[in-house]
């Protein structure tokens, strides 16, 4: 349960990732070993993911710095709403 204390309660994608963990490991009785397979199914598709959002936020980060700063995330998302014209 270890990947429970690292997820972010409010967050969606981690309460989704929280769901499938609770689902699979607290009240897991009666679901067979086929339910069982298809919830691990969506365990890994939510952790993945999961694990894509983290690194779309890393990468912009390494563009723009720190993301709480607010004039540079209204700069990233003006430049990245201009591309297109």
């Amino acid at each position: 349960m270890l990947i429970k204390l690292k997820l972010n309660p409010v967050a969606e994608l981690d309460m989704r990732v929280q769901h499938f963990v609770d689902a699979l490991y607290v009240s897991n009785t009666g679901i067979g070993r086929e339910g069982g397979l298809a919830l691990l199914d969506q365990l890994i598709v939510a952790g993945q993911n999961l694990i894509n959002s983290e690194w779309e936020k890393i990468k912009q980060e390494a563009k723009f710095g720190d993301l709480r700063d607010s004039w540079r995330m209204k700069a990233a998302r003006f430049i990245e709403s201009q591309k297109g014209y």
